[in-house]
């Protein structure tokens, strides 16, 4: 698909949703960079590649799913 050129715009809700954990988690994996995104504007929503899209879910997934509780 022609977006995943471009880049795909994807919110927070989304992420939090397909990830099964709490926005706020999103915002952490965001800041500690678990999550490599580029902020595309004031609304909340974020640009990212498909391989990157990709692997980076993989790699939270596996953080949140491994980690003591």
């Amino acid at each position: 698909m022609e977006v995943w050129m471009t880049g795909l715009l994807i919110g927070v809700k989304e992420i939090s949703n397909f990830l099964r954990i709490h926005p706020r988690t999103v915002y952490r994996c965001l800041k500690a960079g678990r999550l490599p995104m580029v902020k595309k504007d004031s609304l909340g929503r974020w640009t990212l590649r498909k391989e990157d899209y990709l692997g980076s879910l993989k790699d939270a997934y596996k953080y949140h799913t491994n980690r003591p509780r």
